[in-house]
């Protein structure tokens, strides 16, 4: 819980408290004065922190204590020498109720909080603006139109000066579109993630490119299957505030939502991974296709940016990326394709797209592995019969891509790649998804905040090295 909220949630559920178990007090002054100044902490904290709608209960309470003091009030003068008879047995019946109301207003706030970034550790501030671009020269593959065009979303992060005015940037964007379409695909309430647009970032909106450098290298962000553009802030904000100009994009058709400026909204096409060639296949023609295009327009923005934020600035002889699972895989495919590229990681991701040569990427790379991930591969779990059902494989068949799966791994890492193992950490580690409630970091037993610190330390240690020149002990 925030602050005013643990406050008010603590004061309401002491004076129900008070109303049960001490019911002849009702009528003391000085019960009233603290529920009116309980009232008044509920309205603060909803004029200074928001509503959300894990905190209903405790609002309501506010109403139903006034309800109750309005009605003893009444009751009292007409039985003012009436004695209380309540048994026993009934008031601990009603202390029961009081607790589980209590537990319920107390837990759903706390299970779904309005959870925050750690603060970048670099010496910038962090600067933020989003772009909404159209690839001409491709049609989208997974419309029926023919004239519709590949539409992208991307963010761009960046170094700004301290101390810059302005609007913070919400985590979730559009949120009411983007709760729709998650609720419309997957059964969600809608409500349940509307309190998202409480949680903020550390960046500021259209902020001022820092005049510190005449020049910021660039590090591009793909996200996994279902991900999205936001899914690292934790990540994409640290890499910004160490001098990093960071372009972040999501590849629509296969971000769990994408929106677009004018409302229009496209949803997540589940595909099967375990299939190697149709997942090459769309790894090579839509994902790499998507990030290169990205990089072409960077490249434009450099030349003739209508802003003048970022002509001239942005350096293109030092270009990086990292991308989580799928988009880990594309990250390689990058340096294997592209010669724009100079280093990359990739996060726990399966080695989707070209053929990978025996001989390796020949470029700076880092392999990210989950703990999970290794455990599994070194133990040669065999999948459940459930499994194979479900993707219609049979266990030679499950064998045999598995052995591929570990073939491509090891030829990426020929050459003298690094490889980084995380304790503890799962899949999703990768990404914030286990900020959003202490449920899922109980049910897979990890520790987000201290997981997201060893992974910027070692991303900003790794870009450092192969894009500045920077030493970094991490690498001894």
């Amino acid at each position: 819980m925030r602050l005013l909220e643990l406050f008010a949630y603590l004061m309401n559920v002491g004076l129900l408290f008070w109303i049960f178990f001490k019911p002849n007090w009702l009528a003391r002054r000085y019960f009233v004065v603290s529920l009116a100044l309980t009232t008044l902490l509920t309205l603060f904290q909803l004029q200074l922190e928001g509503y959300r709608w894990q905190m209903v209960a405790t609002y309501l309470l506010t109403v139903f204590l006034w309800g109750i003091v309005i009605k003893s009030k009444v009751e009292f003068r007409a039985k003012k020498e009436q004695k209380n008879r309540r048994s026993g047995r009934k008031k601990t019946f009603l202390g029961l109720l009081v607790l589980i109301y209590a537990l319920i207003a107390g837990t759903l706030p706390v299970c779904l909080p309005v959870f925050s970034f750690e603060s970048p550790t670099g010496t910038y501030a962090v600067g933020t603006v989003t772009y909404h671009w159209i690839d001409l020269k491709r049609e989208e593959a997974y419309s029926k139109d023919p004239e519709d065009h590949r539409e992208l979303m991307v963010q761009v992060w960046y170094p700004s000066p301290e101390g810059e005015k302005g609007k913070k940037n919400s985590y979730v964007p559009y949120l009411p579109q983007f709760s729709q379409e998650i609720s419309k695909q997957f059964g969600v309430p809608a409500f349940l993630l509307q309190y998202l647009h409480l949680v903020k970032t550390h960046a500021t909106v259209q902020s001022k490119l820092s005049e510190a450098a005449p020049k910021y290298p660039i590090v591009l962000f793909s996200p996994g299957m279902g991900g999205t553009r936001f899914q690292n802030m934790f990540q994409v904000e640290e890499l910004a505030s160490h001098g990093y100009i960071v372009v972040g994009m999501e590849h629509t058709y296969h971000s769990v939502a994408t929106v677009f400026p004018d409302g229009k909204t496209t949803g997540f096409r589940k595909m099967n991974l375990l299939d190697l060639s149709s997942s090459d296949k769309m790894t090579s023609e839509i994902i790499v296709k998507d990030i290169q295009f990205v990089l072409d327009q960077i490249e434009g923005l450099n030349r003739e940016d209508s802003t003048g934020q970022f002509k001239g600035r942005l350096d293109l002889d030092r270009i990086g990326i990292f991308g989580h699972s799928l988009g880990g895989a594309a990250a390689a495919q990058m340096l294997l394709l592209d010669p724009r590229v100079k280093a990359g990681i990739n996060m726990d991701g399966t080695f989707f797209g070209e053929p990978i040569p025996k001989s390796g990427l020949k470029k700076p790379f880092m392999l990210m592995n989950s703990e999970s991930l290794v455990t599994e591969t070194e133990t040669e779990k065999q999948p459940p019969q459930k499994m194979l059902n479900k993707y219609k494989l049979t266990l030679e068949e499950f064998n045999k891509m598995t052995k591929d799966i570990v073939m491509r791994r090891e030829n990426s890492m020929a050459g003298g790649a690094y490889q980084l193992t995380i304790p503890h950490s799962k899949h999703f580690s990768f990404s914030d998804f286990y900020m959003y409630s202490p449920l899922l970091q109980w049910m897979e037993g990890t520790s987000p905040k201290h997981e997201h610190r060893t992974i910027n330390a070692y991303t900003v240690a790794f870009f450092d090295r192969f894009l500045q020149n920077k030493p970094s002990s991490l690498f001894n």
